[in-house]
């Protein structure tokens, strides 16, 4: 019921009022409100103001009639003209253009012709130098499934004037405070409605038979079917126009509100433009006509709305601003590239098309790199964004993969073609990654993955700037835990798994001109198997606590147990919150790329990391922990069989376990871990220390009982099986313990009392043990926790990233010293300085 509410109280916000002459004197006082005239609602009620009487009133007789301020009377009065021009664009003829929710477009499959065509000659009819290869031609099967426009019809590559793109929504950038309250007012007035709807059809209201096959879903977000949210719906609708006092002009700049990816079906310039400028032929209206006057300052700005279908029988509803067409192939559109693209990118920031040229039609990179910097992360994060949402629906999640590809295809395009923008965008990524504290610093860690993914960046590079500013963005109340702020900040941290699996899985490990050419062979999209990791990456990203989050961004290696991550990340934590202020400060030092850019721009310095197979997922990571604690575990426990050796008789220490020989804090924990290694049957409280007061039985006596209460009057075969079961206890008198150590057990012992094994983890969070000798030399491998801040080789303060494997252990000197690193041994290619330590 709750969700319906909501629901109804959606619709009928983006519903259209009649005419203003038709109003009621509600709908009038609810206008009132609107105009923040509420105060004078009680004369319009008194005197039944209604909208025919309030239409022929003029400003003076507002104000001798019905004794308003005179500056209320100049505001209803201008307000009332507007409204007059309004109700002649309600009283248009139109004709719906009515859908079915989760409709999507559907092509057939590429006849063996076209698919003979497309392997030896490229869209453009130019002959390929090397025809496509069955693996490469299963892309193009693929892609055209789904790239058909769901109003128009027009597809690719069926039709060779097509302009395929996706849909985007983002929020008005320069509303109001008036127009951002007109939206709360009217929910409220739509709830009011439904309110008054609802008591007067509680006698007379018949149930409402839902359609065969569909049953309600009551998840918050998504549209199940009910009363209200039928199946059918207007892809234009009509909405109702703002005041004219609330369309103020606002500075405009290159900024993007919140971004919303329509994750259905794509859509043709033509079906864009039908909702835009209007369309003879579908029988729509423009924008203006629908009530929608301005996109950047009016809430309820909506070009067409769709509904998405996220799990078997619910719905999405998603309305579109914008949109973004993305590059296929050469012959995707008669000019999709790069004009029409960098108009719609001019469009999406400045609200003009022609912003991202200079004088004499030349491309001003600079612009276009600040484009894509601010934006195409921010499509991409709001399209992972759709899929984290609709994970259970493994049809929607391939979609939106594909959508996915599509635009970073468009992006890595732009990108190659124009070199300079290439480094604009790789020297913010650097900057970034130098340090992301610094102040103007406009991407989150979420965001600096997807940009990093534009130029190749490898996440180990990212890896250090990335915790320490997650560490100091966490928010806790409490007590300073993992656990408490595990739970404090669930949503960002699985969020941020979440980008990172398509970090892992996805494109951007090869250099851009070899991924964009891999693209552009493959329609826009990659091949079958690397589609299935991403895929397989996405459903098995779940984290489930703060150290396992820690151990999969490579920080701890894979079998680090959970206390050795808390208080490495604990420490860490600490470490980035203390020094924030101080971080935010410093400016890094980004090298520029030379005066003219080649291929060779961008992450090429950063060498190639080393990745010999595919990424771990989330869920493979635990699992094989799991298998090695479960291995470990049964290991501990054969050190734990028997009873142990007394130090002494008659002593029992508090805090030390006689079996493996681990110290503890306290007799609690040694006694939680005793519990997790002794079977039950064997754990008596108090065991050993009720012996230790027991009289010995004399040689001579005919008792072979043991005395102490715990044995329950144990019998023994012979005086010297109790008295080594006495001396076994640590009964003082009862002479020494017997040696009940076998063979296996001393070669335990030979290989416990070796050189201790640390585990490390290198750039691809493969984890390789170490010998570490407790004299350290230069060549010995060091621990990247200890002396946090402090350079591993000197007391200097760390300042330095080895490329390509990312840790940050040394100070800037003795980086440039290092042929290797000091963690994983890895080859140092280049070193990048940093302003954290």
């Amino acid at each position: 019921q709750v969700v319906f509410f909501f629901l109804a109280v959606m619709a009928l916000r983006f519903s259209q009022l009649p005419p203003f002459e038709e109003w009621d004197a509600g709908q009038v006082c609810h206008w009132l409100d609107v105009l923040d005239l509420g105060s004078h609602k009680e004369i319009f009620q008194r005197e039944q103001i209604d909208g025919a009487v309030l239409a022929q009133m003029s400003k003076d007789q507002l104000k001798a009639d019905l004794g308003l301020p005179l500056g209320a009377c100049v505001k209803i009065a201008a307000e009332v003209v507007e409204q007059r021009k309004y109700s002649q664009n309600k009283r248009k003829v139109r004709q719906p253009l009515m859908r079915v929710k989760g409709q999507l477009g559907e092509s057939p499959p590429l006849s063996p012709r076209t698919r003979s065509r497309i392997a030896k000659y490229s869209g453009d009819g130019v002959a390929r130098r090397e025809e496509l290869t069955e693996e490469e031609l299963e892309c193009w099967d693929d892609q055209a499934k789904w790239l058909t426009c769901a109003i128009s019809g027009v597809s690719w590559p069926r039709d060779s004037g097509s302009t395929i793109g996706v849909a985007l929504y983002h929020q008005p950038r320069s509303c109001c405070r008036g127009e951002l309250q007109r939206r709360i007012l009217e929910e409220e007035h739509a709830a009011r409605l439904k309110r008054e709807q609802g008591a007067g059809d509680e006698e007379t209201a018949e149930p409402n038979p839902e359609p065969e096959g569909f049953t309600v879903v009551s998840r918050s977000g998504e549209c199940g079917v009910g009363d209200v949210y039928d199946r059918e719906f207007a892809v234009y609708p009509d909405v109702e126009p703002p005041p004219k006092a609330h369309l103020v002009t606002g500075a405009q700049s290159p900024e993007l509100g919140h971004i919303e990816v329509m994750v259905g079906p794509v859509f043709d310039i033509t079906a864009f433009n039908a909702g835009a400028s209007g369309s003879e032929a579908l029988g729509t209206l423009g924008l203006n006509a629908r009530g929608v006057l301005c996109l950047d300052r009016q809430y309820n700005a909506v070009n067409f709305q769709y509904f998405v279908q996220r799990h078997g029988n619910s719905f999405a509803r998603k309305i579109c601003t914008s949109r973004l067409s993305f590059f296929i192939e050469e012959g995707h559109g008669q000019r999709i590239f790069p004009r029409n693209i960098l108009n719609q990118l001019s469009l999406l920031f400045y609200r003009r098309n022609d912003v991202l040229y200079k004088t004499g039609g030349r491309v001003d990179e600079k612009k276009v790199a600040e484009c894509i910097s601010k934006g195409i992360p921010k499509i991409l994060l709001a399209t992972i964004m759709e899929v984290a949402s609709g994970t259970g629906f493994r049809q929607y999640t391939e979609h939106a993969i594909r959508l996915y590809l599509a635009i970073h295809h468009t992006a890595i395009k732009i990108l190659a073609h124009f070199p300079s923008a290439h480094q604009a965008v790789y020297d913010q990524v650097k900057s970034w990654m130098q340090n992301p504290f610094a102040r103007g610093t406009f991407w989150g860690p979420e965001e600096v993955m997807l940009a990093a993914s534009l130029v190749s960046v490898p996440f180990p590079m990212l890896r250090e700037a990335l915790v320490r500013r997650v560490l100091a963005d966490l928010h806790c109340t409490g007590a300073e835990t993992c656990d408490n702020l595990w739970h404090q900040n669930r949503p960002q941290l699985e969020r941020l798994a979440f980008v990172q699996s398509f970090f892992d899985a996805g494109p951007g490990k090869k250099p851009v001109h070899e991924l964009e050419r891999q693209y552009t062979r493959c329609a826009g999209t990659l091949p079958r198997a690397e589609r299935a990791a991403i895929l397989e990456a996405l459903l098995e990203s779940d984290v489930e606590t703060l150290e396992d989050w820690w151990r999969v961004v490579g920080m701890d290696g894979v079998f680090t147990g959970d206390e050795a991550c808390a208080t490495h990340l604990l420490a860490m934590r600490q470490h980035c919150v203390t020094n924030r202020k101080v971080w935010e400060l410093l400016r890094p030092s980004v090298s520029r790329g030379p005066a003219v850019v080649t291929e060779g721009v961008g992450a090429g310095e950063l060498g190639k990391a080393v990745v010999d197979r595919r990424p771990q997922t989330a869920a493979k990571m635990k699992q094989t922990r799991r298998q090695a604690e479960a291995a470990a575990l049964a290991e501990a426990k054969r050190k734990h069989e028997g009873y142990p050796v007394l130090p002494q008789p008659g002593h029992l220490p508090e805090t030390l376990c006689l079996y493996c020989g681990a110290e503890f804090a306290h007799r609690g924990a040694l006694f939680r871990h005793l519990r997790k290694m002794i079977p039950p049957g064997r754990m008596i409280n108090r065991w050993h220390a009720l012996h230790f007061s027991v009289q010995i039985p004399l040689r001579g006596s005919s008792s072979r009982t043991c005395p102490a209460k715990c044995c329950s009057g144990t019998q023994f075969g012979t005086y010297d099986a109790l008295l080594e079961h006495l001396a076994e206890m640590g009964v003082p008198g009862a002479g020494p313990p017997p040696s009940r150590r076998s063979a296996p057990e001393a070669e335990r012992e030979e290989v416990d009392s070796a050189p201790q094994q640390h585990w490390s983890v290198v750039a691809d969070t493969t984890v390789q043990p170490e010998i570490v000798s407790d004299a350290a030399d230069e060549g010995a491998a060091v621990d990247p926790h200890a002396q946090l801040g402090r350079c591993c080789r000197c007391p200097e303060a760390r300042a330095a990233l080895f490329a390509p494997c990312g840790h940050c252990v040394a100070c800037s000197q003795c980086a440039k010293k290092a042929a290797s690193c000091w963690v994983c041994s890895q080859k140092v290619v280049s070193v990048v300085p940093v302003c954290f330590s």
